[in-house]
């Protein structure tokens, strides 16, 4: 686990606007110092200000928990949200500052388990990125199943792939899937998270 961390001035060290919607942040110190470490599973807390907005959002790190010289955060720009993802979108510029509160983990990888199946779907997937990352660090035998509406609105494939995860990656565009199919999951309360999960598919999607 992450020990506490103070607030953090973090500089905007790249943007990167992502099929569906979705703004790929790197943030970095000013000085170019290393950032505190975290593990696969964390996100900041992250402040918005804009005028007469002032809000705290959490947002899962999808960077290698190997790397310390950037964080890397995923914003999906909803315009169902109370205004934090909007701001984000509209304010976050390569150059600008955001401040933080972390890496803090809540939702922490069982690096013991014998198999992984990470699932994600939309910017969900952003924790499972950094989970992926980790487990084929330790050599680890591991599946990311990514959920998305189609491929052209598919983030994080080219990271995906520069990270050398492209191969361990099942793709699941929900609008491929045959007339009649169905999707059968089930899983305890404490998901997502738990290994005791089990789940059945009756279809058969393209990736």
């Amino acid at each position: 686990m992450e020990t506490p961390q103070a607030r953090l001035t973090l500089t905007i060290d790249e943007r990167i606007d992502e099929p569906g919607n979705i703004a790929r942040v790197r943030l970095c110190a000013a000085d170019g110092a290393p950032l505190p470490p975290f593990t696969a599973g964390a996100h900041l807390d992250v402040h918005i200000r804009d005028a007469d907005i002032d809000l705290w959002r959490q947002y899962s790190l999808c960077s290698d928990p190997a790397e310390t010289a950037f964080y890397e955060i995923g914003v999906l720009r909803d315009p169902n949200s109370r205004g934090g993802s909007e701001t984000l979108h509209r304010i976050v510029r390569t150059g600008g500052t955001l401040e933080v509160e972390g890496p803090k983990n809540h939702f922490p990888l069982n690096e013991a388990a014998p198999q992984s199946l990470l699932f994600g779907g939309g910017i969900g997937v952003t924790p499972m990125i950094a989970m992926a990352r980790r487990l084929r660090a330790l050599g680890q035998d591991f599946t990311l199943h990514y959920c998305t509406r189609s491929r052209e609105v598919t983030a994080f494939r080219d990271a995906l792939a520069a990270a050398g995860l492209a191969e361990a990656v099942v793709y699941h565009p929900t609008t491929t899937r045959r007339p009649g199919s169905i999707w059968m999951p089930c899983w305890p309360r404490p998901m997502p998270g738990s290994t005791s999960m089990c789940a059945a598919r009756r279809a058969s999607w393209t990736g």
